[in-house]
């Protein structure tokens, strides 16, 4: 006798109306879900208080325009570059957190702004500021 198959069962599950579900769902929970506009959060938010001001303090090195590299200004007083660094130290001892501000004019060689910031690096100051102009 001839046995004969059966049908075998439909393991496919239709995942057409899936999405659809779905963003049917999310639509009714949007449209039904209410929020409260007039309470926020509540939250207990802490003091601020007043920083302490740091002591800064800024010694200004310039180099003007047409400097030949053996002159700087430091702060307003004209000195020779191989006494820069023993000023620095000197000022360094005097104050405490100590920055440089350089600011040179845009003509001068690199290699004069690179021979100022080794001698501020020797004057044991690590703690040094380009001065640049911004365009508008």
């Amino acid at each position: 006798m001839k046995l004969s198959k059966g049908l075998k069962a439909n393991t496919h599950i239709p995942d057409s109306a899936m999405s659809d579900i779905a963003f049917l769902l999310i639509i009714f929970f949007m449209i039904t879900t209410v929020f409260n506009k007039d309470q926020g959060l509540d939250l207990s938010l802490p003091q601020a208080t007043k920083p302490d001001t740091l002591e800064q303090t800024v010694l200004h090195v310039t180099l003007p325009k047409g400097n030949d590299g053996t002159t700087v200004r430091l702060e307003g007083k004209d000195i020779y570059i191989e006494a820069l660094s023993a000023n620095i130290m000197v000022e360094g001892s005097k104050r405490a957190n100590l920055y440089v501000v350089l600011k040179a004019d845009e003509s001068i060689p690199y290699e004069i702004i690179k021979s100022v910031l080794n001698s501020i690096q020797e004057g044991y100051v690590n703690k040094v500021a380009l001065a640049v102009d911004y365009k508008k």
